[in-house]
């Protein structure tokens, strides 16, 4: 367990509870969208921006989902990957650290 969490969090516990900090203001001040899209990731797990779940439960256009998908991405609240040619999101688990993209972890 305590391998697990060192893992999800990092190995520096102040820096992990800032992130997790910095996460839970971001959620905090997400517009109503965004939290339905956030809640769906949670619910269904990673998917990508044309899935019919997603949208229907945001109740929008595949542009206006992918466009909240990037805002969230960027607050560090969303995680991507690739599927193919799908790009993947998923809701990111709190604490866990933001990599930019040269591998560091952002503070």
């Amino acid at each position: 367990l305590a391998a697990s969490r060192a893992a999800m969090v990092g190995p520096d516990p102040a820096s992990a509870l800032s992130e997790m900090r910095r996460q839970q203001s971001a959620r905090a001040h997400l517009s109503e969208p965004e939290t339905r899209v956030l809640e769906t990731l949670d619910a269904i797990g990673p998917t990508h921006a044309s899935d019919e779940r997603l949208l229907r439960e945001v109740g929008t256009s595949r542009s206006r989902v992918v466009q909240l998908l990037r805002a969230l991405e960027q607050d560090g609240l969303v995680m991507t990957s690739r599927d193919g040619r799908r790009k993947l999101y998923g809701a990111r688990e709190p604490g866990v650290a933001v990599a930019d993209r040269s591998g560091a972890t952002a503070r």
